[in-house]
């Protein structure tokens, strides 16, 4: 019965949305469209943009702030509990795990699940085809760089790179004079 109400309460309407949007093309108004409705239903916060082809399962324990984006072919299971921060960046083809297998006689195939919340701070960056395993947590104002392996949580403002993912350097702001496409 309790799976029967999560697919009607959250997995039926994400992916009818989804699926909906696939015709669309891939700009910000699709974004925003699909932001707007996959929203509605995990309650999200204001101005949540999806990029296309992006899996969200287990979003019962999902949060997401204000000013997000998820850029395409995202994978995120949210089991574990997932906590995304205002104004957070997660670039194309990342994965977001909170659960990760069990073994039992030697095979994870009946090993069960465990458990790891996430969470990535305020203003945090996670570059493409990054991933980030369960019981991380990501400092705000945090850049992840592209395919790296984030295992351990991580200060707040700094650059973080590799398998496993280690501080590189500090992160300082450097803000640009392009801020829309009209700056062009």
């Amino acid at each position: 019965m309790k799976e029967i109400r999560y697919q009607l309460r959250y997995a039926l309407p994400i992916w009818f949305a989804m699926t909906v949007c696939l015709l669309l093309p891939e700009n910000r108004v699709a974004q925003r469209i699909r932001g707007s409705l996959v929203g509605r239903v995990i309650g999200a916060g204001h101005r949540l943009s999806i990029g296309s082809g992006a899996f969200l399962i287990n979003v019962e324990q999902l949060r997401i702030g204000s000013n997000v984006y998820l850029g395409p072919g995202v994978w995120i299971n949210a089991l574990g509990g997932l906590d995304i921060g205002d104004e957070v960046i997660i670039g194309p083809y990342v994965c977001i795990a909170t659960t990760e297998h069990g073994f039992f006689r030697g095979s994870a195939r009946y090993g069960g699940t465990h458990l790891g919340s996430v969470a990535l701070g305020r203003g945090s960056w996670i570059g493409s085809h990054a991933t980030v395993m369960p019981g991380v947590n990501v400092g705000a104002g945090t850049v992840v760089a592209a395919n790296a392996a984030v295992t351990r949580t991580t200060p707040n403002d700094v650059v973080v790179g590799g398998v496993p993912a280690k501080v590189i350097k500090p992160r300082v702001d450097n803000p640009g004079g392009i801020t829309r496409r009209s700056d062009v």
